[in-house]
């Protein structure tokens, strides 16, 4: 079942359970009275069903009217929020889908369904700055067991900067989160990630792939765009597009075999593309 619409169903049960009495509270006759003990507790459900059977003669009718329209924009907001939240997690874009999910547990802070997605959304993010890290431990180390001498050079360098330090050069303010000029690769890197932070993807990735041909042998190109290509083939499988999935997983794992999880996850999607159709 597909994660909006199992959500939906969720919600739309939630909403057609209302009537039922809260266990081991005996429910009032009085349906503004129920109304706002289970507003008061944050079922905001039961209040909005409770509202609605405050009858027209009631004298408290045009404030049940009242409270019913705020619940309904609040429950409205916190289920736009909820699968905005869910469409961003499916594409990996965990820091956006953190904020969004946080926002809609502002606007519902008593819903369990909330806290979990974002409980599981920090704890892939989590995951995701872990596997990148180890992958940057494992590329150092390569790099150092293969140069040694640049690995000295690199340290003369330190030593003579830490030295220099004594006499710092004032700087303008622009220039002290720049990259270098000497790193062209680096520069180019940066941009690109700040243009992925405003969701630019699919032409980060077309600036990816020609950045990977003019300097096919830099790790840091080819972790990157492999990291992407493994994102981009999870919104693939998430869409259903099983055969464009394996692709971007396929050119990733040729770009840095150490990634994590590519091998179980074109394992499963070959396995799932030779089943026959039922």
């Amino acid at each position: 079942m597909k994660p909006l619409l199992a959500l939906a169903l969720v919600f739309a049960a939630g909403v057609g359970a209302c009537r039922l009495p809260q266990r081991g509270v005996a429910p009032s006759s009085d349906p503004f009275v129920r109304a706002e003990a289970a507003r008061e507790r944050g079922e905001l459900t039961l209040a909005l069903c409770a509202f609605d059977e405050v009858d027209p003669a009631d004298p408290r009718y045009a404030q049940a009217r009242l409270q019913a329209a705020a619940l309904e924009q609040r429950l409205r907001r916190h289920q736009e929020l909820t699968l905005q939240g869910l469409r961003l997690r499916a594409e990996w874009r965990c820091d956006e889908a953190v904020i969004v999910f946080t926002e809609a547990q502002r606007t519902w802070p008593e819903d369990e369904r909330t806290r979990q997605l974002l409980f599981a959304t920090e704890s892939r993010r989590a995951a995701a700055r872990r596997d990148a890290d180890s992958m940057a431990i494992a590329r150092n180390a390569k790099a150092i067991e293969q140069e040694p001498q640049a690995v000295a050079v690199d340290a003369t360098r330190a030593d003579a900067q830490s030295s220099a330090a004594i006499s710092p050069v004032p700087m303008a303010e622009g220039e002290l989160n720049a990259p270098r000029a000497a790193d062209p690769v680096g520069a180019q890197l940066a941009r690109l990630e700040a243009r992925l932070q405003r969701g630019q993807l699919d032409s980060v990735m077309n600036e990816m792939f020609a950045l990977h041909r003019q300097w096919p042998s830099d790790a840091r190109v080819c972790g990157r765009l492999a990291r992407l290509l493994l994102q981009r083939g999870l919104v693939h499988y998430g869409r259903g597009a099983i055969e464009l999935a394996v692709e971007d997983w396929r050119r990733a794992r040729q770009l840095d075999p150490q990634l994590a999880s590519v091998a179980q996850l074109l394992d499963a999607a070959s396995r799932e593309l030779s089943q026959p159709p039922r």
